[in-house]
């Protein structure tokens, strides 16, 4: 704390008074790694735990200096992106350090369903599957319909990688 003393206008009268200041330089912790979620898909708020249990927590979002009580990531825009937490006893007050949370959105892999058409009355038809994109491998779902020896409908498959993002498409 500092010590200060204001003259009155007209002498006489001398104010004395004391600014203490605090500086919070302390940071939240954050669960290690980065989470992951699939392109579109539901996500929730990020969380951390402050150093002090009386202390708030303020999130900022990426390339956002703006507080905010609780952050949801976005999930539209594939990429690696780096949300932050801070801490301290009040919206007035908060630490000047800020822990890192990255959050990556992963790409979606894409499934084509193309039909193939019976050529001649009474036979059956069938689909051509071809997929790609996503992260590792692809696999076809257990419980896709069949893709020859279809009678006329309309079926649906699904594709999904190693993360387990999933697409799927109609034919």
């Amino acid at each position: 704390p500092t010590t200060y003393k204001a003259q009155l206008p007209g002498g006489g009268c001398q104010l004395t008074f004391t600014i203490a200041v605090t500086t919070i330089t302390s940071m939240p912790s954050v669960a290690a790694g980065t989470l992951e979620y699939c392109q579109n898909s539901p996500a929730v708020a990020l969380t951390a735990t402050p150093s002090n249990p009386s202390y708030t927590l303020y999130y900022y979002a990426p390339s956002n200096g703006a507080t905010q009580p609780s952050i949801i990531p976005a999930t539209d825009v594939v990429g690696t992106f780096t949300y932050q937490v801070a801490e301290g006893p009040s919206s007035t007050c908060i630490s000047s350090n800020r822990a890192n949370i990255p959050v990556t959105i992963l790409e979606l892999p894409t499934i084509t369903a193309t039909p193939e058409q019976p050529l001649c009355f009474g036979q059956t038809g069938s689909v051509v599957l071809a997929s790609s994109g996503g992260t590792g491998a692809l696999a076809y779902s257990a419980i896709n319909p069949a893709t020859s020896g279809l009678n006329a409908g309309s079926y649906t498959y699904s594709v999904s990688d190693s993360k387990n993002c999933r697409a799927t498409a109609t034919a």
